[in-house]
């Protein structure tokens, strides 16, 4: 009954590849770099793994000269194993493809340097050896030994002989024209997120994923590799706060500040977000030419909507990118087993646990992006206000002032009137009066005369 859900599941997986439509779309390569050929590629500037062109060339050489071309065999340093070549070196580490001579199985083994090594040092390398034992997933790189020899301690790992997941991106990519194309490289990044989701499950956390770390075996099966920076949530931390742990272009924003305390499950959600963005877009979320600038972009930039870079990408695709990718960590999926069930259900033409952003969301989730900016932009609007009141109150004081002034002059006006008036009442008053005299002074003297 399983292995028939199981393949049920695995059908629609491929009829969701075959079947979906959408429009062809147009992308930028300027994201995917170029890769090399090698078999294991990592970041030496933080003493990790890393790779040479081609044909590796070896560090332990045999005495002789060497023609142009030859490889040179390599002493091997543990009894037991054939070394073949050298798959990569870093500042801590070294890898080499090697043969269990009495298994005769072609493995990788990885051992430190030099015997002058730190007790740090060989506790991370210890600690990445058990951190990949206490895994059994398909989508984990397999760890079958580990040991010391001539006081160097080293691991035996699974032998993955195709490569990393970098160069198969850059090849998938440039086919994505199409909806079932992207969903073909979805899938594939969805095997890394299994993988990661397993490691969680432990409470393992990775803090370096990256499309190098991530290897591919002979029958095309993703491995999560390269556990360096691994986290146990339930151990001390072996780094201080501050410690910038991570590749500079898949680093979460806490990581990027150097909270490592803060690191969680949710970091490595935020690096496989990048992942799926660089594989459905052609292009990392976030870029530049050095450090600091990515770690600014990182902590200050949204990135670009993929169905902007890429029509065909289906909308729903496009939400469950940029949820691992909120800088918020509490909007994040909380671990890489929610990220890949939502993919299922996207696979599965299932609704999803995602619903679009509206425009009040977007801007509370700006607010608290930018809460400098918001403070700043509330008190001046605070400010704005204050002067607002005080300038209408103003205007208010200067209207009533007019207003008195004219009631002040119509008072003044009136009283002049008034006064006017009552001197014209006056002034004719006193010419009744002298009129009235003279009137009678004439009457008097008319009656004098008659008399």
């Amino acid at each position: 009954m399983d292995d028939h859900k199981s393949k049920n599941k695995v059908n629609n997986k491929q009829d969701r590849v075959i079947q979906q439509p959408g429009d062809s779309g147009d992308v930028s390569d300027s994201g995917i770099e170029a890769e090399t050929n090698s078999e294991f590629i990592a970041s030496p500037a933080l003493g990790e793994i890393s790779t040479k062109d081609g044909e590796a060339i070896t560090t332990w050489e045999t005495p002789g000269e060497k023609k142009p071309g030859q490889r040179i065999p390599i002493a091997s340093p543990i009894p037991g194993f054939e070394f073949l070549s050298e798959l990569g070196k870093g500042g801590m580490g070294v890898v080499f493809k090697a043969r269990h001579l009495k298994l005769n199985r072609v493995v990788a083994v990885k051992m430190m340097i030099s015997e002058q090594f730190s007790k740090m040092e060989l506790a991370r390398f210890i600690f990445e050896a058990e951190a990949i034992a206490g895994i059994r997933d398909d989508n984990v790189v397999q760890v079958f030994e580990c040991g010391e020899s001539d006081g160097r301690p080293y691991m035996v790992l699974e032998y993955c002989e195709k490569g990393t997941l970098s160069g198969l991106l850059k090849n998938q990519w440039k086919n994505n024209s199409s909806v079932a194309d992207i969903n073909k490289t979805v899938l594939l990044v969805h095997q890394v997120i299994k993988g990661v989701s397993a490691a969680h499950k432990r409470g393992i956390i990775h803090r370096d994923l990256k499309p190098g770390n991530v290897l591919v075996n002979e029958n095309d099966v993703l491995k999560v590799a390269d556990f360096g920076l691994v986290k146990l949530l339930d151990k001390s931390e072996m780094t201080h706060t501050g410690q910038i742990m991570g590749t500079p272009a898949y680093m979460s924003p806490e990581q990027a500040k150097g909270e490592s305390k803060s690191v969680n499950a949710r970091a490595d959600v935020w690096s496989l977000g990048v992942m799926l963005y660089e594989a459905i877009t052609g292009r990392r979320p976030f870029d530049g030419r050095t450090f600091i600038e990515i770690q600014d972009k990182i902590r200050n930039e949204d990135p670009v909507p993929p169905r902007r870079l890429c029509k065909s990408i289906p909308g729903d695709l496009e939400l469950i990118c940029l949820k691992a990718l909120s800088k918020d960590p509490n909007e994040r999926y909380p671990s890489a087993t929610e990220f890949s069930e939502d993919l299922e259900h996207y696979f599965n033409f299932e609704p999803i646990s995602i619903k679009a952003s509206g425009v009040l969301q977007k801007t509370l989730k700006w607010t608290r992006r930018n809460r400098l900016v918001f403070r700043l932009g509330i008190l001046g609007l605070v400010v704005s206000f204050i002067l607002s009141l005080l300038v209408i109150q103003w205007i208010d004081s200067m209207n009533q002032r007019e207003k008195d002034n004219k009631a002040s002059a119509n008072v003044i006006d009136s009283t002049t009137k008034e006064k006017d008036k009552i001197q014209k009442a006056l002034y004719y008053n006193s010419l009744r009066q002298a009129h009235a005299e003279v009137g009678f002074t004439k009457r008097l003297g008319i009656l004098e005369d008659e008399s």
